[in-house]
């Protein structure tokens, strides 16, 4: 086995490297090095400071070079006996690449005497690159003493950062400083790592102040004992303590998580709100802003007491957020005073903004929703100028408020809403956006609280037309859906030209042969509402007949299995002018492969005026031990009565079992048919 021991005494430098001191080295709990110590100054020749206990500039490769379990010591400096200065003491140990790792102790060496000016003892650690791992005590040489005046010179910081990562686990006795400049170099604290000097970076941009280790424990003293950082990490978790210098004043605070504490001194916040800046605190008068990076599962929560406030981190959102990432294994809370909402998109045309999706290739993360969860405002359409007149831009479709794939749990005790369209002058709004668009396996359970709708429409102006609500929930092959809540498409927009339909309560389009879904509804699933038609001008220069139609409650294609103890309602039809009504929509539009089971409890009623309660088309299944029911008719605005609708509408190839109510039906030719109890 290759690499030299020291168990004895040496006093000279030791480099790395050289003759008898092969890489890896080890110094025994019996070995000692001691460096050089200068010369004095006399009439025989010139004085000179003490040299380096031990040098290592090699390494790199991964393994530890040199392990210390006894003593290093810097060479002490020269004196003078007449009216000169002294000469320094050496550094106890220089490091420019490798792995460094001290068991023992490390001084640099003591300051030369002399009549005048004695010397400065020797920095403990000069670190200029690699890695040093300190379990054991650094500290700097005492400083040189004037034989009469009674003078000293400066005792030696015992760390001196040039570059490279040093970890305090041990004691470092006196001073810690960084040289000037850019340079990366990183100053990690582990648990039971302590400093009894000041701690300095000023001066340096490129200083980090980094918990580290498996084990929780405090620092304090940002800003009074650890001063000049820019950058503080929170590479463990643990708790950092300090002042609004220290903390507040454009440092980076990074990988703050739920296990993570911040107490900033001299500060009593009675608010508290996230921006892109990080998080802003408020004591009524002023505003100060901890730059905590906005990161996957970078949440807060806030409280003041004698004149310190306490952030701590959580996985729990009690305010509100512009977007939220899911990261792998997130477990995620959104209180009843949570919300996460994003702006309004900007330009021209651009949709809104999702409120919750996932990081890439993300994991297993589960979120449960006690507050509101709304996606962002699609963008306003522009005016580009035309020969007579404008043209419009079609605006932005509202934001999905959850966006998710795989491997995503999302329970929802409270509302989910999908972003509002766009406006546009004179050409189309944008549509709502939907609530709830799961990308394929994942779980979405709606409890008896819960509501999930679809973004609503904002209504078209005098030139434009209508458009359609979001839909509530829209689901891929493999995801999940329980619903004991209320799921809804998002309501038409009003126009003078035609008004825009109910979105669709819950929408699942597949081939037969992709992964199956599954829902079980013991609530309610509504389409969304039509919009009424209406007339601008009461001359009747125009006239409105073309209300929106209802929305959908049901749209099923593919491999899909829905059960039904609740009720299934399709959206209302909007009203018009002269008699004119939209229809209503259908409760339930099942495609080949989509199969609907309607228990004894469960109720399927088509929306007013001719709206369907199941639409089966070729290959679709519906199995009915409950009632299904078409739309009741409705009043027309200033009009007449409209139709009532059919309870279902069976086309060649489907099924229908029916052990239950079917309230009026329309059976195509081929179909298959069990024996039916009350098909009217």
């Amino acid at each position: 086995m290759g690499g030299s021991t020291i168990s004895g005494t040496v006093n000279q430098t030791v480099t790395l490297g050289a003759a008898g001191y092969a890489d890896p080295l080890t110094i025994t709990a019996t070995g000692t090095v001691h460096g050089t110590n200068g010369k004095n100054y006399n009439v025989i020749g010139p004085g000179s400071s003490g040299s380096i206990g031990v040098t290592a500039t090699l390494g790199g490769g991964g393994s530890t070079d040199i392990v210390n379990y006894g003593a290093i010591n810097g060479g002490a400096g020269g004196g003078y006996y007449g009216n000169h200065h002294g000469f320094g003491g050496g550094a106890g140990a220089y490091v420019g690449a490798g792995i460094f790792i001290n068991d023992g102790r490390i001084t640099g060496g003591a300051g030369g005497g002399v009549v005048a000016t004695p010397g400065n003892g020797g920095v403990g650690v000069s670190l200029a690159g690699g890695l040093f791992q300190n379990n054991g005590t650094i500290s700097g040489g005492p400083g040189g003493a004037a034989f009469f005046s009674g003078n000293t010179g400066a005792t030696g910081g015992a760390l001196l950062l040039h570059a490279g990562t040093f970890i305090n686990a041990g004691l470092v006795n006196g001073a810690v400083s960084f040289t000037d400049g850019t340079a990366s170099a990183v100053l990690r604290v582990a648990a039971g790592g302590s400093f009894s000097g000041a701690v300095s970076a000023t001066g340096n941009s490129g200083a980090v102040l980094e918990l580290t280790g498996t084990t929780a424990f405090d620092l304090a003293g940002i800003g009074t004992s650890f001063t000049g950082f820019t950058h503080l990490s929170f590479g463990a978790a643990g708790t950092i303590e300090g002042n609004i210098a220290g903390l507040a004043t454009q440092q980076t605070l990074a990988g703050f998580s739920g296990a993570d504490t911040i107490i900033l001194d001299g500060f009593s916040a009675s608010g508290a709100s996230r921006s892109s800046a990080g998080l802003v605190l408020t004591n009524g008068t002023t505003p100060e802003t901890l730059n905590i990076g906005i990161a996957h599962g970078n949440y807060f929560t806030v409280s003041a007491a004698n004149n310190q406030t306490t952030i701590s981190g959580t996985n729990v959102i009690g305010y509100t957020v512009p977007t939220v990432t899911l990261a792998t294994n997130q477990m995620l809370t959104i209180s009843n005073s949570g919300r996460i909402a994003p702006p309004a998109a900007g330009g021209v045309g651009n949709n809104g903004t999702s409120a919750l999706y996932e990081a890439a290739g993300m994991t297993n993360a589960a979120v449960l929703n006690d507050g509101v969860i709304s996606g962002g405002k699609g963008a306003n359409g522009g005016i580009v100028n035309g020969s007579r007149g404008y043209q419009g831009v079609n605006a932005g479709t509202g934001g999905a408020d959850a966006d998710l794939l795989g491997g995503v749990s999302l329970t929802n005790a409270g509302r989910i809403i999908g972003g509002v369209g766009g406006t546009s002058s004179v050409s189309n709004n944008g549509n709502g956006g939907d609530g709830a668009d799961l990308g394929g396996s994942a779980a979405l359970t709606n409890l008896a609280a819960g509501v999930i709708s679809g973004g609503n429409v904002v209504d078209g102006k005098i030139k434009t037309n209508g458009v359609n609500g979001g839909t509530g929930v829209n689901l891929s092959a493999g995801d999940d859906l329980i619903n004991s809540g209320t799921i809804t498409g998002g309501n038409g927009g009003a126009s003078v030209f035609a008004a825009g339909a109910g979105g669709t309560g819950l929408n699942f389009q597949s081939s037969a042969n992709a992964a199956a879904a599954t829902v079980m509804n013991s609530g309610v699933i509504t389409g969304g509402t039509g919009e009424d038609g209406y007339s601008a001008y009461p001359k009747n220069k125009y006239t409105i007949i073309n209300p929106g139609n209802g929305g959908v409650a049901v749209n099923l294609t593919g491999a899909v299995t829905l059960m039904n103890s609740g009720k299934i309602i399709g959206g209302a039809a909007g009203s018009g002018v002269k008699g004119h009504n939209g229809n209503g929509g259908n409760a339930a539009n099942l495609g080949s492969g989509a199969v609907l089971i309607n228990q004894a409890a469960g109720v399927i009623t088509g929306g007013g005026n001719a709206g369907t309660g199941v639409s089966l088309a070729a290959g679709g299944t519906l199995t009915n031990a409950g009632i299904v029911r078409g739309g009741t008719s409705t009043d027309g605005y200033r009009g007449t009565a409209a139709n009532g609708g059919i309870g279902a509408d069976v086309s060649a190839g489907a099924y229908l079992g029916n052990s239950g109510t079917i309230a009026g039906a329309r059976v195509g030719p081929a179909c298959s048919m069990s024996a039916p109890a009350a098909l009217g």
